[in-house]
């Protein structure tokens, strides 16, 4: 029957009045007929300017035409991209490979399939994914660094630390482009996370003669040149410098579009307020985190959300509701094989199990996220700070020389990297803590050391009322006053 309305101008339409009846006019042609009639139809909807790629990679590849349908199956994975339709990038890199793509083409398949897979949280996948990518892309392809990217992410969640040094090698001396540039970001981001500061420092120095020009035009470069800023001032003990550059990603990733990109950074905004002792402003941006997190993020981003307000919940007295999101995350993160995320939800769990005063459940918590954080390759600063939760856990429980031994471990890691983001605190108040339970002599040097660390950090924090929340809140941070003036002579 004719259309009334052609959805193509100056051309009439038809249609069958039914669905059956075209399904049955369809099976009655034969074979050879049908998979002209796709070809037809393919290059007729080119000419006349159709470029949806779906249904032209459909007619091509119906068709028989498989080099055609696999160029047009690229294009429907950078639109489903484009438009973070996971499913559908991964829908459509199946039927590009299935079609044939080689060459660079299946190098950027790869890639798009490791960014896709990294979203939904499958490290592994995306690891081999991304590892495929570099083999296709040649060298002067700047879609490598893309790939490149994705690997660097993959195997720092995955505890793959040397494949994540080695590419440092990867990276000319100098950022050539925008997207060399992103990469060089993320893994110096990743390096920071995995606690090798040494090789991270060097990258962050180049990104400063970055072109400006490009910080202008890319919102996603910007973004990803804050998140390395904010980790270089954190792991240099400056959380307020880090506060304002994760506030300054937020705002470019939302300004880019990027919405599950933005999500993370809310993510990280909230972890910052929660390490400064701003707990409502940590939960009220986790909480929006996680509603977007849960419309159209993966698992693993879910479960990043929850790690976070878990402990937050935890310090807020709602001890039980955060018991309940870490163990979530928990489970989310060793499903995902994301061995550095799992290590951390199970240190949280110790540590909101030692806030509801039960150090005898703090106590397994803490070893197994020692024992996973230290297997092959270990992941020493996840091991330091997992460490020092165990032995104030083991304290409680009233083993002060297991205690002890824990504690020195756990400040031995510490002095070896330099310092960590997350758990300087907690490392410097074990040994103070543990060394005053066996009365030794270094006790009060100890406390005096850990609360001069913290004076000193504190000090970098312009804002007054989020200094005194700093020291006062958080409840390491007081407990470590509290000790250095017991123990004072």
């Amino acid at each position: 029957m004719r259309r009334a309305v052609s959805r193509i101008p100056d051309e009439l339409e038809y249609g069958f009045r039914h669905g059956l009846v075209r399904d049955a006019a369809y099976q009655l042609m034969a074979r050879e007929d049908r998979a002209l009639g796709h070809r037809l139809a393919g290059r007729w909807l080119e000419r006349i300017g159709d470029r949806d790629p779906v249904r032209l990679a459909e007619h091509y590849e119906r068709g028989g035409a498989l080099d055609r349908a696999a160029e047009w199956h690229v294009r429907a994975i950078e639109t489903a991209r484009a438009g973070q339709h996971i499913d559908g990038v991964l829908r459509h890199v199946e039927r590009a490979v299935a079609c044939g793509v080689a060459g660079d083409a299946l190098g950027a398949v790869r890639w798009y399939e490791a960014s896709a897979l990294a979203w939904r949280g499958e490290m592994q996948g995306a690891a081999q994914a991304a590892r495929a990518a570099l083999r296709w892309l040649p060298a002067d392809d700047d879609r490598r660094f893309g790939a490149l990217a994705e690997l660097a992410q993959a195997t720092a969640m995955l505890g793959q630390l040397a494949e994540l040094r080695a590419l440092v090698a990867e990276l000319p001396p100098q950022p050539r482009s925008p997207r060399e540039a992103v990469a060089r970001a993320i893994l110096a981001a990743e390096l920071y996370l995995t606690g090798q500061r040494e090789l991270a420092d060097p990258l962050i120095d180049t990104l400063e003669r970055v072109d400006a020009r490009w910080l202008a035009d890319d919102p996603m470069l910007a973004a990803r040149c804050a998140w390395a800023h904010s980790l270089r001032a954190q792991f240099h003990g400056d959380l307020a410098t880090g506060l304002a550059h994760d506030r300054a990603a937020l705002a470019h990733m939302e300004r880019a579009g990027a919405l599950i990109e933005a999500t993370s950074r809310r993510t990280a905004v909230g972890y910052t307020l929660m390490a400064l002792g701003d707990f409502a402003g940590a939960a009220a941006a986790l909480e929006q985190a996680l509603g977007d997190a849960r419309r159209f993020g993966g698992r693993d981003l879910i479960a990043s959300v929850e790690h976070n307000l878990g402990l937050v919940r935890a310090y807020q007295g709602r001890a039980e509701e955060g018991l309940a999101l870490e163990e979530a995350a928990v489970a989310a993160f060793a499903g995902t094989g994301a061995r550095r995320m799992e290590a951390a939800a199970l240190e949280y769990v110790a540590i909101i199990q030692l806030v509801r005063g039960d150090p005898a459940a703090a106590i397994p918590a803490a070893e197994r996220a020692v024992a996973i954080a230290s297997s092959e390759p270990p992941l020493i600063a996840s091991v330091a700070s997992s460490t020092a939760v165990l032995a104030r856990a083991v304290l409680a429980e009233g083993d002060a020389a297991r205690a002890c031994a824990l504690a020195r471990r756990a400040h031995a890691y510490l002095v070896e990297l330099g310092g960590i983001d997350d758990g300087d605190a907690v490392i410097r108040l074990a040994l103070a803590e543990a060394l005053a339970a066996v009365a030794s002599d270094e006790a009060a040097a100890a406390a005096t050391a850990a609360r001069d660390r913290l004076l000193e950090r504190a000090a970098r924090i312009a804002d007054p009322a989020l200094r005194q929340r700093f020291v006062a809140a958080v409840p390491e941070h007081a407990a470590t006053l509290a000790l250095a003036a017991r123990l004072a002579p």
